[in-house]
């Protein structure tokens, strides 16, 4: 018993500071994860007020000379002959210009945000007055056959739907006529038509 007393005794000294040296080691973990997001805060506010000034590197950022594929490119002259000046025309327009996230998201507004915020519409038609946007297009190539694709046009169909925007697919053809387009865009035109003839 006297054993177990000494040893007892020995621990209790040593108690103390073993609790320290444990909370100074978790101490230590804490701020090893907290710090490294605070400087990369700070760095990002700095380049901020900095107004992003890099100094004299070179930043890694060319022209994309296809912006347009020569599909896109094609589809476009017959469409903006098409229009004739009638409607605006705009190519690759990002999703998150196009639509915002209604109120009735409540917290889960980010959310819808992020599932838009990447996606663009291959062409856009809006009324050239207001900029409106009146129909979207999507040129559907062969990607359009990949699952993942698919997916993602199931997503952007529901997205114009909801908004109350329509969205054409158009297929990609060795020629277009005016019947193609009239066939698909030519609702857009009937309330001025009507309006020329009175």
């Amino acid at each position: 018993m006297g054993m177990l007393e000494q040893w007892w005794d020995e621990l209790s000294g040593v108690l103390p500071l073993l609790v320290f040296f444990l909370l100074l080691g978790v101490l230590a973990v804490i701020l090893l994860i907290s710090l490294p997001p605070l400087f990369r805060r700070r760095r990002e506010a700095k380049e901020e007020e900095d107004g992003y000034d890099l100094g004299l590197r070179t930043l890694p950022y060319e022209i994309n000379r296809n912006f347009l594929t020569p599909a896109e490119r094609r589809f476009y002259r017959y469409l903006d002959s098409y229009i004739g000046g009638r409607l605006a025309l705009f190519a690759k327009v990002s999703l998150r210009d196009v639509f915002q996230v209604s109120r009735s998201a409540g917290q889960e507004t980010l959310s819808y945000f992020n599932r838009i915020n990447r996606k663009h519409v291959d062409f856009l038609l809006c009324d050239p007055k207001s900029f409106a946007p009146l129909c979207g297009i999507e040129l559907d190539d062969s990607s359009h056959q990949r699952a993942e694709r698919r997916e993602r046009d199931k997503l952007v169909d529901r997205v114009y739907e909801n908004a109350g925007l329509p969205l054409w697919h158009a297929t990609i053809e060795p020629e277009y006529t005016v019947y193609y387009f009239d066939d698909a865009l030519g609702f857009l035109f009937e309330d001025a038509e009507g309006e020329d003839e009175e």
